[in-house]
C-alpha cells in the first residue's frame, strides 16, 4: 500500500478528535475564550445535554469584523507571537484550534462586536464551505452558536453518552471556571431552564453558595497566604474544618493561574495536611486557587491543558502543605457550629453510644424484637442459658455459634467470649464490625419494598449540587429499595423524608451514596451492592470502645442472623477455638 497524504477534510476531522471529543469540550473551548477576552458575563445555554446545540455568550472585547473569517483557521490566535511566548502564558487558551477544530464537526456560527463597533457581524461556517460573513444587530460581545456536533463523524456521534451524562459534564466545566473566576458572572441554562448562576462579585463563597449550598459554603475556612522566596506562590482558598469531609474527592478543586488544573503534588498535599483530622475514606472539602509566575508552570504537558507540571513541584508540594496545616491549626476540636453534625458525624461516632446503649442481655434481646426481628428465631442468650434445660445448654440452633458470653475487648476490634458449657465449651473470637455488619445486611435484606420504612417527623434538608442531582436522578430506584425516600426542595436541596427503619446517621449515609461511584451489574446485584455497603456505614467500626453491655448486644443481635459466620462481603465473622485446639497448642494431647 502507497503512502499518500491524508485528504484536507479527512485530516481535519481527526485533528479535531483531539480538542472536541464531547460537548463539554465544546463548552470548555468557548468559556475559555470568553475569559480570554475579558468577560465579566458569561451565559452557556444547551439543547439535549449539548448534543443538539451549545451557545456561549459574553460581554468581553469581541472580536474585529476583517479578523472573524481568521478566527477559525487552524493555528490562528491572538495570544502568541513567539515561541518563547509559551513560557509567559497568562491565558488559558493559545493554541488557536480550538474554533478551528468545532468548525470541523459541527455547524459553527459565530457574532461578535467590539464595543467601539456600530454593529457585529456574524460568520457563518459550514464544512467543505468558505464561510459567509454578514451583519447582524447585537450588544457589544461575542455569541457563538454550536449546532449538530458530530453530525459529519457517526462513529464519534454514536459514542457520545446520555443527555444527561453529556449535560452533567458541560455543567462540571462551567462550575469549575465559575470557582477559578468568582470575578466573573456565569449563567448555565439547559433547555431554557436555568441549573447554574454565581453572582461574579467576586467572592469564591458566594460561588461555594450558589453551587453546593449557603451550609455548606458557611462551613468553609478562609486561607490566604504568600510564600517568600523565589517561588512567588500566593495561595487563597476555602478549606474544609477538621472533622467535615465528603465521601468522594469531587469537592477537592485546584486553580492554577485562573486554569482549572488536576496535579498529583497538589492532591497529595492536601491529603496529607488532613491525615487524622477526618475519618477513613473520608476527603476534605478544597477549594485552592495558586497564583505563580508563568515560567514556573507548564500547562503543555496535555492536549486538554487540564494537567499541569511545576517547574518546583516538591517546593509546591511544600508550600501548600504547610498552609493547609497552619490553617487547620488548634482546631482539632469541635467543628465550627454551621457545620452540621448530620453532614459531620459518621456512624462510627454513635455506634455505642446510640444504638448500643448499656442493656442486659435479656434487654438487649428485647431491644432486637422491638426493632423488628420479633419473627426471626429465638436468640439463646446467658441469662436464657442459665434457665435452660441441662441437655440444652451449651448448643445452638443449627448452623448458627453457641450462645456467647463476652468476656474482653481485645484491640478495639474483636470480642472475647465463651460459648458452650462442660466438654463442648469453647474460646470464641467475634470480629465486632463484620458481625454487626452481617446484622445490618441481613436486615435490610429482609426489608420489602415499602416495608421497614422509617418516615421522619421532620423532613431532613441534604444539600444538592450537579453531581448529586443527576445522580438521585438515575439512583432513585435503588435508593427507595433500600428504603430511603426523598424529594426536590428546590434547585439545590432533597428533602429526605424518610429511611431504612432504626438506622441512624441515615442522613449522612444518604449523601454519601450520592457521592460515591455507583455499583454496576444487574439489578439484584446492585442492590445487594448497596445493602452490603449500608451495612458497612451503619455497624460498628472496628476500633469503637464497646462496654461489657454493647458486647452482649452486639452478639445478641448477630446469633439471630440466618448466615451469621461471614460479612457480606465475605469475611469471617467469628472464629473458634475449642478445648481440643487449646489442648493441642498446651501440648496436651
Amino acid at each position: 500500500m502507497s503512502i499518500r497524504r491524508l485528504p484536507r477534510e479527512v485530516a481535519e476531522r481527526i485533528a479535531a478528535g483531539e480538542v472536541i471529543e464531547r460537548p463539554a469540550s465544546v463548552v470548555k473551548e468557548l468559556v475559555e475564550n470568553a475569559l480570554d477576552a475579558g468577560a465579566r458575563r458569561v451565559v452557556v445555554e444547551l439543547e439535549d445535554g449539548g448534543r443538539a446545540a451549545i451557545r456561549v455568550s459574553d460581554d468581553g472585547r469581541g472580536i474585529a469584523p476583517e479578523e472573524l473569517p481568521l478566527a477559525v483557521e487552524r493555528y490562528a490566535t491572538s495570544k502568541l507571537e513567539r515561541f518563547e511566548d509559551l513560557e509567559r502564558l497568562r491565558t488559558l487558551g493559545f493554541r488557536g484550534e480550538a474554533l478551528a477544530s468545532v468548525a470541523a464537526v459541527a455547524l459553527l456560527s459565530i457574532e461578535s462586536r467590539p464595543p467601539q463597533a456600530e454593529a457585529g457581524r456574524r460568520l457563518r461556517v459550514r464544512a467543505g464551505e468558505p464561510p459567509a460573513l454578514e451583519p447582524v444587530a447585537m450588544a457589544p460581545g461575542t455569541r457563538v452558536d454550536v449546532r449538530d456536533l458530530f453530525h459529519n463523524v457517526p462513529a464519534r456521534r454514536a459514542h457520545l453518552r446520555s443527555a444527561r451524562a453529556e449535560l452533567l459534564a458541560c455543567e462540571e466545566v462551567v462550575a469549575a471556571h465559575a470557582l477559578a473566576h468568582p470575578g466573573v458572572a456565569f449563567r448555565l441554562l439547559h433547555e431554557g431552564r436555568a441549573l447554574l448562576e454565581t453572582p461574579g462579585d467576586g467572592e469564591m463563597r458566594h460561588v461555594v453558595a450558589a453551587l453546593w449550598g449557603e451550609e455548606l459554603a458557611g462551613s468553609l475556612r478562609e486561607l490566604r497566604e504568600e510564600a517568600p522566596g523565589p517561588l512567588a506562590l500566593k495561595l487563597s482558598g476555602l478549606v474544609s474544618p477538621p472533622g467535615l469531609g465528603r465521601a468522594s474527592r469531587v469537592l477537592e478543586r485546584f486553580t492554577v493561574n485562573g486554569r482549572p488544573v488536576e496535579n498529583l503534588s497538589l492532591r497529595m498535599a492536601a491529603e496529607e495536611a488532613y491525615r487524622n483530622l477526618l475519618p477513613a475514606h473520608r476527603h476534605p472539602v478544597l477549594l485552592l486557587a495558586l497564583e505563580l509566575p508563568p515560567l514556573e508552570v507548564d500547562v503543555n504537558v496535555h492536549p486538554t491543558k487540564r494537567v499541569v507540571r511545576f517547574l518546583h513541584e516538591r517546593a509546591v508540594h511544600g508550600t501548600v502543605y504547610a498552609a493547609l496545616r497552619r490553617a487547620l491549626g488548634g482546631a482539632e476540636g469541635a467543628p465550627p457550629a454551621a457545620a452540621s453534625s448530620r453532614v459531620r458525624e459518621t456512624p462510627g461516632a454513635w455506634a455505642w453510644r446510640q444504638v448500643y446503649a448499656p442493656l442486659d442481655a435479656g434487654e438487649a434481646v428485647a431491644a432486637v424484637a422491638a426493632a423488628g426481628e420479633a419473627e426471626r428465631p429465638a436468640v439463646a442468650t446467658p441469662a436464657a442459658n442459665a434457665a435452660g434445660k441441662e441437655g440444652e445448654e451449651g448448643e445452638g440452633d443449627e448452623g448458627r455459634p453457641p450462645r456467647l458470653r463476652p468476656l474482653a475487648q481485645l484491640h478495639g476490634t474483636y470480642l472475647l467470649c465463651l460459648g458452650g458449657v462442660g466438654e463442648a465449651e469453647s474460646l470464641w473470637l467475634v470480629d465486632q464490625h463484620a458481625a454487626d455488619e452481617r446484622y445490618w445486611f441481613e436486615r435490610l435484606e429482609q426489608q420489602a419494598e415499602g416495608e421497614g420504612v422509617q418516615p421522619l417527623v421532620a423532613p431532613l434538608p441534604v444539600p444538592l449540587d450537579s453531581r448529586r442531582r443527576a445522580a438521585w436522578e438515575a439512583r432513585r430506584p435503588l435508593l427507595e429499595a433500600l428504603g430511603f425516600r426523598a424529594e426536590e426542595g428546590g434547585p439545590s436541596s432533597l428533602w429526605l423524608r424518610a429511611i431504612p427503619a432504626g438506622l441512624r446517621g441515615a442522613e449522612a449515609l444518604f449523601a454519601d451514596l450520592l457521592d460515591e461511584e455507583a455499583p454496576g451489574g444487574a439489578w439484584e446485584e446492585r442492590l445487594r451492592a448497596w445493602r452490603a455497603r449500608v451495612a458497612c456505614r451503619t455497624a460498628v467500626r472496628a476500633g469503637d470502645p464497646l462496654e461489657p453491655e454493647a458486647q452482649a448486644a452486639l452478639l445478641a443481635r448477630w446469633s439471630s442472623c440466618r448466615q451469621p459466620w461471614t460479612c457480606p462481603h465475605g469475611r469471617p465473622a467469628a472464629v473458634e477455638i475449642s478445648r481440643a485446639e487449646l489442648a493441642r497448642r498446651f501440648l496436651r494431647r
